[in-house]
C-alpha cells in the first residue's frame, strides 16, 4: 500500500481549506463585507496557487504562460 507524500497531503489540505472556504461564502448573507474579502481571499488564494503550484517543475520558459496567467487573475481578484 502506498502512502502520499508530505506534498500530496498539502495540496489535498489546501483544496480542502479552499472547498470550505467556498462553502462558507455561500452561507454568509449576500452582499456583506464578510462575503466580500472571502471572495478576494479565494481569488488571491487561486492566483497564488497557479503562481507556485505548475511552475515548481517547469523550466524558465515554460514557466512564462503560467505566471502570465496567475497575474491576470490575482489583477480580476483584486479589481473585482
Amino acid at each position: 500500500m502506498r502512502t502520499a507524500s508530505t506534498g500530496q497531503r498539502r495540496t489535498w489540505a489546501a483544496l480542502a481549506v479552499l472547498f470550505a472556504a467556498v462553502g462558507v461564502y455561500f452561507l454568509l448573507p449576500s452582499g456583506s463585507a464578510v462575503q466580500a474579502v472571502l471572495y478576494s481571499a479565494i481569488g488571491l488564494s487561486a492566483a497564488a496557487v497557479l503562481a507556485f503550484g505548475p511552475t515548481r517543475r517547469l523550466s524558465r520558459g515554460e514557466r512564462l504562460p503560467w505566471l502570465l496567467l496567475a497575474a491576470g487573475v490575482a489583477c480580476f481578484a483584486v479589481a473585482d
